[in-house]
C-alpha cells in the first residue's frame, strides 16, 4: 500500500471511498464530506505494539489509516443522519460532542493494531468489543487483496473479497437497498458521486492521477460530483 508517500504529497482536505489496483501497488482514497470546517492531525504511533499511520478528526475523534503491516481502513458512513447531526453538534459552540465524542475512531485503531487482514476485519466486525461493529460501508486492504464491509444497524453484515480493479461506496447500500441515501436529491447525489467515481478511477493509470480524478467538477450542480463544493446542504469536501 503506497499510502505514506501519498499522505507526503496530498492535503488532507478531502464521503466517496475507492480501493483502485495499479501496477505499482494498491491504493485506498477518500473524498470526506462534512458540514464543519474540519480540524485533523496526523498521527504516527504505536497501538498495542503496532506502528500506525492515521489521520485524526480533534473534534469527533474520528480516524482512519494504516499499519505497518500494510493494511489500511477507510470508511464512508451510512449512518447519514448522524453525520448531519454531527456537523451541527461540531458547529454548536455550546455542544458537548468533545465530552462524548464518537467510539467509531477507537474501532478503526483497534482494528489497525493488528498484523493480519482477518483478524482486522474480525475486529471491525465487533469481534474484539463486545459485538459492537463498525457500522458503514468500510474498504480494507493490505496491498494484495481488498474486502468490502457493509454494514448497516439494523441487518446483517456483509463481507465480500473484491477482485476488480476499482471499487467504490458512497452513502447507500449495495447489498441492502434501504440503508443510507434512499430518497430525493440525496440518493441521486450517493449513485451519481459513485459511478461518476467508478468512471473517472477505472480509466487512470497511475498514481498521481486517483486524486484529481476524485476533485474534478464534472457536474454543474456541485451536490452531485464526488468533490463537492458549497451547495444547499452543506456537505462539502
Amino acid at each position: 500500500m503506497q499510502f505514506k508517500q501519498f499522505m507526503e504529497n496530498t492535503e488532507l482536505n478531502e464521503c466517496v471511498i475507492a480501493a483502485l489496483q495499479l501496477p505499482e501497488g494498491m491504493f485506498l482514497a477518500k473524498n470526506r464530506d462534512r458540514g464543519y470546517k474540519a480540524k485533523v492531525e496526523v498521527l504516527h504511533e504505536l497501538i498495542n505494539g503496532t506502528e500506525v499511520l492515521l489521520w485524526h478528526d480533534l473534534d469527533t475523534d474520528w480516524s482512519e489509516g494504516i499499519n505497518e503491516y500494510g493494511i489500511g481502513i477507510i470508511n464512508s458512513s451510512l449512518l447519514v443522519r448522524k453525520d448531519e447531526k454531527e456537523s451541527k453538534e461540531v458547529n454548536d459552540k455550546k455542544s458537548k460532542i468533545n465530552k462524548k465524542k464518537t467510539t467509531d475512531g477507537k474501532k478503526i485503531r483497534m482494528a489497525l493494531s493488528f498484523t493480519n487482514i482477518k483478524d482486522v476485519i474480525d475486529c471491525l466486525l465487533g469481534k474484539f468489543n463486545g459485538g459492537n461493529p463498525l457500522k458503514g460501508q468500510t474498504l480494507v486492504s493490505d496491498g494484495k487483496e481488498v474486502y468490502a464491509l457493509e454494514v448497516p444497524a439494523k441487518y446483517d453484515p456483509v463481507v465480500e473479497k473484491i477482485n476488480s480493479k476499482v471499487i467504490v461506496r458512497t452513502n447507500h447500500g449495495i447489498h441492502h437497498k434501504k440503508v443510507g441515501y434512499i430518497f430525493g436529491k440525496k440518493k441521486i447525489s450517493s449513485h451519481k458521486r459513485l459511478d461518476t467515481a467508478e468512471d473517472k478511477l477505472e480509466k487512470i493509470k497511475e498514481k498521481d492521477e486517483i486524486l484529481d480524478a476524485l476533485k474534478k467538477k464534472y457536474y454543474v450542480d456541485p451536490f452531485l460530483n464526488p468533490y463537492r463544493t458549497k451547495n444547499p446542504f452543506n456537505m462539502q469536501t
